[in-house]
């Protein structure tokens, strides 16, 4: 089944709220697992937009795609270099952003 630009931009969606649960827990013992976790799900939002038609990107040049797929560039094939204070910034700081940008996009084509 090919997906398209709706489930893409769900996809975004649904990665970035699991990044915010994940972002939530304090067990200190758990941290490893949600480093790994929050890696693994950078990785989903970057492939959803490089996966997004160009009519979506170019229609909002706004929103920072290249930052996206330029983080899932980096924990896809440099993980051993992988910062955690970068996956952990990234998280806290450019997703809720880009999370609030692609919702008011669904909204705009709903």
């Amino acid at each position: 089944m090919v997906r398209r630009d709706p489930q893409r931009l769900d996809d975004i969606v649904i990665a970035s709220t699991q990044i915010a649960e994940y972002l939530a827990q304090d067990d200190e013992a758990d941290q490893d697992m949600v480093f790994d976790a929050i890696r693994m799900r950078l990785i989903e939002i970057g492939e959803a937009v490089k996966a997004l038609s160009p009519e979506i990107r170019d229609a909002y040049p706004d929103v920072r795609w290249s930052d996206a797929t330029r983080t899932r560039d980096l924990m896809a094939h440099h993980y051993f270099d992988t910062v955690r204070e970068v996956v952990f910034e990234s998280a806290r700081d450019g997703v809720p952003v880009l999370r609030e940008s692609v919702e008011r996009i669904i909204r705009d084509r709903g």
